[in-house]
């Protein structure tokens, strides 16, 4: 599906144009909008304004990336040396 561009062309920045004149860059009015006919358009041709969902990370993931930390990893060795030290008889 081929999109309309709408907004600026290249070189032009959103955040440096007047309300105004982004309102008629976009056939909008500042008061009220896009009209039906026009949001019905748009929509026709550009398909839903929605973001694509992330893919969600598995239990797995999470524990993987959990233990990867390299803090994570030292305390756990320092555990470790510690708990195999007071059987040992040091304290």
């Amino acid at each position: 599906m081929q999109t309309e561009r709408i907004g600026p062309q290249a070189g032009e920045l959103w955040h440096g144009m007047e309300a105004a004149g982004v309102a008629e860059r976009l056939s909008a009015s500042i008061s009220s909008g896009l009209t039906s006919t026009e949001a019905g358009r748009r929509l026709t041709s550009a398909g839903p304004n929605v973001l694509p969902e992330a893919p969600g990370r598995t239990i797995r993931q999470t524990l993987i990336e959990q233990f990867s930390s390299f803090l994570i990893l030292l305390l756990l060795t320092a555990r470790k040396l510690a708990q195999d030290g007071s059987h040992r008889g040091f304290r």
